[in-house]
């Protein structure tokens, strides 16, 4: 994604109170009650205060669209402020009409190669990015490109934002060579813009960075990397994640890495990442600010191109791969989903922990998902085959790490790996178990039944259950169609020994499979950084957007929808 590109944009067109230019006579001048509304949409936007922003942003829409009218150009900006929260918050579906009319007004209003319309445009194609509709966002970037260049000049870092989108495009297409071009001018000209030591300017330098080593060219990416990761204004954040997989190694791989064929031990290493741009920079100030973990309102989640795998070092052992770092008193272990390659699965972990700010270590296990959408049916037996490996890993971090808290987070069949072994670990008896703190149940891809079957049987173990769920997640309704049978992951039903949340309506994009709310969405990411901080439940005690539903057989809670005054939802 290109983060520091959009932000900077979104923050530009936020700023605006009418646009320059327009045809704004006395008569239809913006009500001065909008740029006291503005400024505060800007200032929670900028704290990441995305569902705190979105009621304030709809009644300055509310207002705009009153007077100066509906084609004014300022009502043009409160569509596109309030798309900006929807996509922030995950609401892709309802981000994108609001999209279209702002770029509609702002065309007709300010002419074609307006500054302001190429950021619309930007934005809109970062929308379609977002959801994978990769050739609709290419003719956007490239007009974007166009208006910038032509309005502010060759040189200006906005035509490097534009440029260097254009060139994340071109990447996830797989067309390296016509990116490399792009993002190489793109460093150029935000290096001597901004300087050196940007956050901006890292980005760009990471961006260039990632490209040469999905080329194999780690001669020339290392370098970049280490100049990221050294600059002196926060703009990067280094650290490892420990691995365990039973993904065979990749047999004349241009870098160390894990495929989709199993192997029948497991592997362990340590991924070197980096957390790059604008968003190490709000973790900082929130850190210094005393804020700790995400607050009640959410904060800015980081993007997939935020994250960086400097490198792969593979290990004999556990104790081989956390040898050089210190004991923490808390670990987290992600166990990713279906369709899910090893790199990718890296990255997702690093994104989970730094959104959580989570003080200890994070860990990965990995099961050799195929990593395409026609691989379930052996994804599934993967799943299977891999609860054992997990156990191994399990007891390996156990005796390497005796003192620290491990806590889990599985995501979809990743938690038929997860329950399977805690399963096997439950029936062990007095055997000694590893210390195992919140147990995190992300859309499970698990038979209802078996789901309740295995919760009750994981009773009295020592560890809390938290399942989220939504009705919205269109995965789990293909799998329970395929299957014949409901998944955990899409319906809402209390379960003994386990705390049920129903996070439907938190994620509805038309585009989406809405399979991935719990790691996309401020409201839940919230829930579940308060949960590992505190183990406070019920869950309505530690997130108010949650409210109990009482059942026959127990409770389950779920998102409350609360509406404010003026009838706006929040």
């Amino acid at each position: 994604m290109a983060f520091f590109a959009s932000v900077r944009c979104a923050i530009a067109i936020l700023a605006l109170v009418i646009f320059a230019g327009g045809p704004c006579s006395a008569q239809d001048q913006p009500p001065p009650e909008l740029e006291a509304l503005n400024d505060k949409v800007i200032e929670l936007y900028q704290a990441g205060k995305y569902a705190e922003a979105t009621p304030i942003a709809q009644r300055a829409l509310a207002i705009a669209e009153k007077a100066p009218g509906p084609d004014h150009p300022d009502t043009g900006a409160r569509l596109n402020n309030l798309a900006l929260l929807y996509q922030a918050q995950g609401r892709l579906a309802e981000a994108e009409p609001l999209y279209k009319r702002a770029l509609a007004i702002a065309d007709k209003a300010l002419g074609p190669d307006h500054p302001n319309v190429g950021t619309m445009l930007n934005n809109l194609a970062e929308l379609y990015r977002a959801q994978g509709r990769l050739a609709e966002a290419e003719p956007l970037y490239k007009r974007a490109l166009a208006i910038t260049e032509k309005a502010l000049g060759p040189d200006h870092p906005d035509t490097g934002a534009s440029l260097n989108n254009l060139a994340l495009l071109y990447r996830a297409q797989g067309r390296l060579a016509e990116a490399e071009p792009l993002y190489k001018r793109a460093l150029a000209i935000t290096e001597k813009a901004l300087g050196p030591d940007h956050p901006d300017t890292g980005a760009s330098l990471n961006n260039l960075a990632l490209l040469y080593r999905a080329q194999g060219r780690l001669a020339e990416a290392e370098p970049l990397f280490e100049r990221v990761r050294a600059m002196p204004q926060g703009g990067a954040r280094q650290f490892p994640i420990l691995f365990a997989t039973n993904r065979a190694p990749e047999a004349g791989a241009k870098t160390p890495g894990f495929g989709a064929a199993r192997d029948e031990r497991l592997n362990f290493g340590a991924a070197t990442m980096l957390a790059v741009g604008d968003i190490v920079k709000a973790r900082g100030e929130r850190r210094a600010s005393g804020g700790g973990m995400l607050d009640k309102s959410g904060a800015a989640l980081t993007a997939s191109g935020s994250i960086a795998i400097r490198r792969i070092d593979p290990a004999p052992d556990m104790e081989g791969a956390a040898k050089a770092l210190p004991a923490p008193k808390q670990a987290l272990i992600f166990v990713h989903g279906f369709n899910t390659g090893f790199e990718d699965a890296l990255k997702r972990t690093a994104q989970v922990a730094f959104d959580l700010d989570f003080p200890g270590q994070p860990m990965l296990f990995s099961w050799p998902s195929k990593s395409r959408f026609w691989g379930y049916l052996a994804d599934r037996d993967s799943a299977d085959i891999a609860a054992d490996y997990l156990v191994e890993f399990l007891d390996a971090a156990g005796k390497t790490m005796p003192e620290t808290k491990l806590n889990i987070v599985a995501h979809s069949m990743g938690n038929l790996v997860l329950l399977s072994a805690l399963e096997k670990i439950a029936l062990r008896g007095a055997e000694k178990r590893p210390r195992i703190g919140e147990i995190i149940l992300a859309h499970p891809d698990v038979d209802g039944g078996r789901f309740r079957q295995l919760a009750k049987r994981l009773q009295g173990e020592g560890y809390g259950l938290t399942l989220y769920t939504s009705r919205d997640d269109k995965a789990m309704w293909l799998s329970g169609w395929l299957s014949g049978d409901a998944r955990a992951g899409g319906a809402a039903a209390a379960a003994d020994g386990v705390d049920t949340i129903d996070i439907t309506g938190l994620s509805t994009s038309f585009w989406s499979a809405n399979h991935n709310t719990f790691s996309g969405n401020p409201i839940v990411f919230g829930d579940m950084a308060r949960l590992i901080a505190s183990g406070e439940r019920p869950p309505h005690k530690r997130t108010q957007s949650f409210e109990e539903v009482p059942g026959e057989k127990g409770s389950y809670w779920r998102y409350r929808i609360t509406v404010s005054e003026g009838g706006f939802v929040q």
